[in-house]
Protein backbone atom coordinates (compact mmCIF):
# COMPACT_ATOMS: atom_id res chain seq x y z
CA UNK A 1 0.00 0.00 0.00
CA UNK A 2 1.22 3.33 -0.63
CA UNK A 3 -0.03 6.21 1.23
CA UNK A 4 -1.49 9.67 -0.31
CA UNK A 5 -2.36 12.73 1.46
CA UNK A 6 -6.08 14.23 0.57
CA UNK A 7 -6.21 17.87 0.27
CA UNK A 8 -9.26 19.85 1.55
CA UNK A 9 -9.99 22.01 -1.83
CA UNK A 10 -12.27 24.48 0.79
CA UNK A 11 -8.46 25.52 2.23
CA UNK A 12 -5.59 23.83 0.55
CA UNK A 13 -4.83 22.21 4.06
CA UNK A 14 -3.68 18.42 4.11
CA UNK A 15 -5.92 16.43 6.06
CA UNK A 16 -5.11 12.52 7.23
CA UNK A 17 -3.54 10.25 4.76
CA UNK A 18 -5.64 7.83 2.08
CA UNK A 19 -4.66 4.49 1.45
CA UNK A 20 -4.74 3.91 -1.93
CA UNK A 21 -3.82 -0.28 -3.31
CA UNK A 22 -1.04 -0.21 -5.25
CA UNK A 23 -0.94 -1.53 -8.82
CA UNK A 24 1.67 -2.32 -11.36
CA UNK A 25 1.20 -2.17 -14.62
CA UNK A 26 1.46 -6.17 -15.24
CA UNK A 27 -1.82 -6.38 -12.70
CA UNK A 28 -3.79 -5.14 -15.48
CA UNK A 29 -2.73 -7.37 -17.79
CA UNK A 30 -4.71 -10.71 -18.04
CA UNK A 31 -3.61 -11.96 -21.57
CA UNK A 32 -0.51 -10.93 -24.03
CA UNK A 33 -0.61 -11.46 -27.27
CA UNK A 34 1.56 -11.64 -29.78
CA UNK A 35 2.13 -12.23 -34.03
CA UNK A 36 5.78 -11.55 -34.71
CA UNK A 37 7.10 -11.39 -38.22
CA UNK A 38 10.93 -12.39 -36.73
CA UNK A 39 13.16 -13.02 -34.27
CA UNK A 40 11.31 -16.13 -32.94
CA UNK A 41 13.68 -17.21 -30.27
CA UNK A 42 12.98 -14.04 -28.44
CA UNK A 43 9.30 -14.53 -28.13
CA UNK A 44 9.60 -18.10 -27.47
CA UNK A 45 12.47 -17.54 -24.94
CA UNK A 46 12.93 -13.96 -23.11
CA UNK A 47 9.65 -12.93 -23.74
CA UNK A 48 7.84 -16.09 -22.56
CA UNK A 49 10.14 -16.33 -19.45
CA UNK A 50 9.32 -13.06 -18.51
CA UNK A 51 5.67 -12.65 -18.74
CA UNK A 52 5.51 -16.19 -16.75
CA UNK A 53 8.07 -14.23 -14.32
CA UNK A 54 5.53 -11.32 -13.71
CA UNK A 55 2.66 -13.28 -13.59
CA UNK A 56 0.64 -13.05 -16.82
CA UNK A 57 -2.26 -15.42 -16.89
CA UNK A 58 -2.41 -16.51 -20.67
CA UNK A 59 0.38 -15.72 -22.84
CA UNK A 60 -0.46 -16.25 -26.55
CA UNK A 61 2.21 -16.61 -29.43
CA UNK A 62 0.92 -17.05 -32.99
CA UNK A 63 4.21 -18.41 -35.16
CA UNK A 64 3.42 -17.80 -38.97
CA UNK A 65 6.93 -19.89 -39.97
CA UNK A 66 5.74 -22.73 -38.22
CA UNK A 67 1.98 -21.89 -38.98
CA UNK A 68 1.30 -22.81 -34.79
CA UNK A 69 -0.55 -21.55 -32.23
CA UNK A 70 0.02 -21.34 -28.56
CA UNK A 71 -1.83 -20.52 -25.88
CA UNK A 72 0.35 -20.50 -22.34
CA UNK A 73 -1.51 -20.51 -18.74
CA UNK A 74 -0.63 -21.06 -15.08
CA UNK A 75 2.44 -19.02 -15.08
CA UNK A 76 5.11 -20.76 -12.31
CA UNK A 77 7.30 -17.30 -11.84
CA UNK A 78 9.90 -20.05 -10.39
CA UNK A 79 12.92 -19.23 -8.25
CA UNK A 80 14.92 -16.75 -11.11
CA UNK A 81 12.95 -14.92 -13.98
CA UNK A 82 15.42 -17.46 -15.94
CA UNK A 83 13.31 -20.43 -14.48
CA UNK A 84 10.10 -18.85 -15.38
CA UNK A 85 7.73 -20.64 -17.20
CA UNK A 86 3.85 -21.77 -18.14
CA UNK A 87 2.37 -24.88 -16.40
CA UNK A 88 -0.28 -25.39 -19.21
CA UNK A 89 0.93 -25.39 -22.87
CA UNK A 90 -1.31 -25.81 -25.66
CA UNK A 91 -0.46 -25.94 -29.20
CA UNK A 92 -2.35 -25.97 -32.36
CA UNK A 93 -1.99 -25.58 -35.78
CA UNK A 94 -3.05 -22.59 -38.18
CA UNK A 95 -6.26 -22.60 -39.47
CA UNK A 96 -7.71 -24.57 -35.99
CA UNK A 97 -9.30 -23.03 -33.00
CA UNK A 98 -6.97 -22.46 -30.35
CA UNK A 99 -8.50 -23.36 -26.76
CA UNK A 100 -7.99 -20.21 -24.35
CA UNK A 101 -9.03 -21.13 -20.87
CA UNK A 102 -11.83 -19.53 -19.36
CA UNK A 103 -13.20 -16.61 -19.29
CA UNK A 104 -12.43 -16.18 -22.94
CA UNK A 105 -13.69 -18.09 -26.02
CA UNK A 106 -11.73 -19.94 -28.23
CA UNK A 107 -9.40 -18.33 -30.82
CA UNK A 108 -9.87 -18.70 -34.32
CA UNK A 109 -6.46 -18.89 -35.92
CA UNK A 110 -7.32 -19.58 -39.67
CA UNK A 111 -6.42 -15.42 -40.02
CA UNK A 112 -3.47 -15.43 -39.75
CA UNK A 113 -3.01 -17.68 -42.54
CA UNK A 114 -3.71 -15.07 -44.78
CA UNK A 115 -1.20 -12.82 -46.44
Amino acid sequence: MIAERAIDSADDSVTEPVKKPRMDPVDLLDLVGEVPSSNHETDTGPKYRTYAAAGVPVHVLIHRDEKKAFACSGPKPGDASAKARYATKVEVDLGRSLPLPEPYPALDTSVFLAG
